[in-house]
């Protein structure tokens, strides 16, 4: 029995799932774009991951993020270079890359405790970073063995916490500027 357009009736039943089914696909990108959005707008997830919807959209891409460690040690605080620091710690990169991609407080708390805790003695190398290099350098502090303080001619710092501070980069459209726009801080207590 022939049905509509000359189109056997049978033919169009069979028909109907497989039309169904090519619309699926671009239901669940539209889907996945949603919620990629939605979870990127109402918190700190970088717009480069889950799907990478509106990744070009904006400055804020994992590599516009930085940690600002803040070393509190004796009267004051040193603000530290964090790539000086994790810079033989492979385990530390990529965590930091994780904390970098999103912020939460428990996994930045976790690495500043890792570095604070488990990395022998916080040294001042300035003085010996000056001789080798016949002129004024920012300070280079950072953590080694107890055996290369005295070897590499630094002096150890009575550092009592770490802490960790996540950044990234703001388009200011007012202003027409880049400015920095702190996320999220942790601290991590000397034990």
């Amino acid at each position: 029995m022939r049905g509509v357009a000359g189109i056997p009736r049978e033919v169009r039943h069979t028909a109907m799932p497989f039309r169904l089914l090519s619309w699926l696909a671009p239901a669940l990108l539209c889907v996945v774009a949603l919620l990629q959005l939605g979870v990127t707008s109402g918190s700190l997830l970088s717009p480069w991951k889950l799907g990478g919807f509106g990744m070009y959209s904006g400055v804020d891409s994992i590599g516009a993020r930085w940690i600002r460690p803040v070393l509190v040690a004796g009267p004051g605080e040193l603000p530290l270079v964090w790539e000086s620091l994790v810079e033989e710690r492979p385990d530390l990169v990529r965590a930091a890359r994780a904390v970098r991609s999103w912020p939460q407080m428990v996994p930045l708390a976790r690495l500043g405790d890792n570095l604070l805790n488990e990395s022998g003695v916080w040294a001042d190398c300035t003085p010996a970073r000056i001789a080798q290099a016949g002129r004024i350098v920012g300070r280079f502090v950072r953590p080694l063995a107890q055996e290369e303080v005295r070897v590499l001619g630094c002096r150890p710092l009575p550092v009592a916490a770490l802490r960790l501070e996540v950044w990234r980069y703001r388009w200011d459209a007012s202003s027409r500027r880049l400015s920095g726009e702190k996320l999220l801080e942790a601290g991590a207590v000397r034990r």
